[in-house]
């Protein structure tokens, strides 16, 4: 018994360290990431950077009033605005209002990936004793013109 708590509890310290993120100060950062960054967004004061591992940094801050998150990685820069939802398109609340009958949406945001703008939809539904807990979490993909793409679940 002892042998199996032990093994439980390296598993779960190895499984948290690989999801681990932190909070990092603007020189911590790759200094290409940083150069990027301050290029496109010379006027951004407040910006929070969060390293995920050595190559994969995310800044997160807010422009005009609108959050928006920028994720550096070796696979390209990530921009991301986050859309309040009575301005999600027609087709999209459509979409939901019909397949996804029961979920709550968590966030909507307008994606930029290598040249393509997608929406991303995270949607989930309550559960728990007191509905407080997120089930069946998905993230659902869309077209710039509200036309679905797919969904993940997470």
């Amino acid at each position: 018994m002892r042998k199996l708590l032990v093994v439980l509890t390296a598993a779960l310290m190895v499984q948290t360290a690989a999801f681990a993120q932190k909070t990092v100060a603007k020189e911590n950062v790759l200094k290409n990431y940083v150069t990027d960054f301050e290029k496109n967004y010379p006027e951004v004061q407040n910006v929070k950077w969060v390293q995920y591992d050595s190559l994969n940094y995310e800044a997160t801050f807010t422009n005009d009033g609108v959050l928006q998150q920028v994720i550096y990685s070796n696979k390209g820069t990530e921009k991301r605005w986050y859309v309040e939802q009575e301005y999600t398109p027609k087709a999209i609340k459509d979409t939901l209002a019909n397949s996804y009958q029961g979920y709550k949406i968590k966030h909507v945001c307008i994606v930029e990936l290598r040249g393509k703008m997608t929406y991303q939809v995270r949607i989930y539904k309550k559960g728990g004793l007191f509905g407080r807990k997120q089930k069946d979490p998905k993230q659902l993909n869309f077209e710039t013109n509200g036309k679905f793409i797919d969904a993940i679940s997470l």
